[in-house]
């Protein structure tokens, strides 16, 4: 093997950097700020662990001489984010993820429905007093419900009754 054929390997100098970061909470989202001048974002690796909800962020770049900058960092994601809507942007030396958080649905899941069929049923000029509704527990939902069904079969009857007499003369007048 010829001298030209050999492979040249050199152990690079790190100098390890430990730059400041903050972790801030908006309505819907997580945003994690991290002070990295003079990178590219081409030299900057984000992994995320999704079991252990860890991100880890890597980054090398050279400097004049023989030494090259290196940042290494592991940082927990709250539980509440969404590891998986992330997004990250670098810009002016400052990394930025944001990381929007997990919706959880109400213990009443069956709300988001009954808010859709309120809105179609306005557009007719029906049902606009059930939003009175919407803000009780499902308990008291069926009450209503039930009681407005009873309500309901009662007047069919009292209807049916009404016509069936009227049609069979059983109301006649007694003469004297």
């Amino acid at each position: 093997m010829s001298t030209m054929e050999k492979k040249i390997e050199v152990e690079r100098n790190f100098i390890e950097l430990r730059p400041t970061s903050k972790w801030s909470q908006s309505g819907d989202a997580y945003t994690l700020l991290i002070d990295l001048p003079d990178f590219q974002k081409e030299q900057i690796r984000i992994s995320i662990d999704d079991p252990s909800n860890t991100l880890s962020i890597r980054c090398e770049r050279p400097i004049p001489g023989d030494p090259w900058w290196r940042f290494t960092g592991d940082f927990p994601v709250p539980e509440e984010c969404d590891i998986n809507g992330m997004k990250a942007k670098y810009e002016n030396g400052v990394l930025c993820l944001i990381f929007p958080k997990v919706i959880h649905e109400e213990e009443d899941e069956g709300q988001e429905d009954d808010e859709v069929e309120i809105m179609k049923k306005s557009k007719h000029e029906v049902g606009k007093k059930v939003q009175v509704v919407m803000g009780m527990n499902n308990s008291t939902k069926q009450l209503i419900l039930n009681v407005f069904a009873a309500l309901l079969v009662l007047l069919v009857l009292w209807m049916s009754l009404s016509h069936t007499m009227r049609n069979n003369n059983y109301l006649e007048v007694v003469e004297e």
